[in-house]
């Protein structure tokens, strides 16, 4: 992270992407204060290049999660890799010992038979992440309070196995990117 807003200009132009003193000062603020940034524009505009640019001036990865008309919570999480957890079962069932069915109950619910999609992926970096949601606009309303949930406290909640915890000194800067006619929920208002 950069020290000030002057020293996050000079990092986004020198990855080649110029632009003014207020929005390097969003950058800047949107990173010290762990929060999204929320852009709004016609195709075109930039708003996945500033994106990028913030990743690659910060030296950090840059996730996104493209949404469409009937995303779920699935394909933006993750889920089970039904396959290998059914391999799993059938591999221990036939073994020569008989089976701890908690135990595999326990293993086939890991997190190693987890495959997460952007938004785990986000919420597990090691380090700051650039989380780039495109065309938030696209979205039931009940996934946008999910994702909105998830940008003001850093957290998913799994019914099976409690809390995702985000490390709260690597902050993700996020960028939604709805179209020029997005829907607002009335609590943003």
């Amino acid at each position: 992270m950069y020290s000030s807003p002057d020293e996050t200009l000079k990092a986004l132009e020198e990855v080649g992407y110029f632009t003014d003193l207020k929005t390097a000062t969003t950058v800047y603020l949107a990173g010290r204060i762990q929060r999204p940034i929320m852009l709004e524009g016609p195709a075109g505009a930039g708003k996945t290049e500033l994106a990028s640019s913030v990743a690659r001036a910060y030296s950090v990865p840059l996730l996104r999660l493209q949404c469409y008309q009937g995303i779920n919570e699935e394909k933006a999480i993750g889920q089970y890799d039904r396959s290998l957890q059914e391999l799993y079962v059938l591999l221990m069932s036939k073994s020569d010992r008989a089976p701890d069915w908690a135990q595999i109950k326990r293993e086939v619910t890991s997190r190693a038979y987890f495959m997460a999609g952007p938004l785990l992926e986000a919420l597990e970096q090691e380090r700051s992440c650039v989380l780039l949601i495109d065309e938030i606009d696209k979205v039931e309303y009940e996934f946008e309070a999910m994702l909105l949930e998830l940008l003001s406290a850093w957290t998913l909640l799994d019914s099976k196995n409690g809390h995702s915890p985000r490390n709260v000194d690597s902050p993700c800067l996020s960028d939604f990117q709805p179209g020029a006619t997005a829907r607002r929920p009335a609590a943003a208002a």
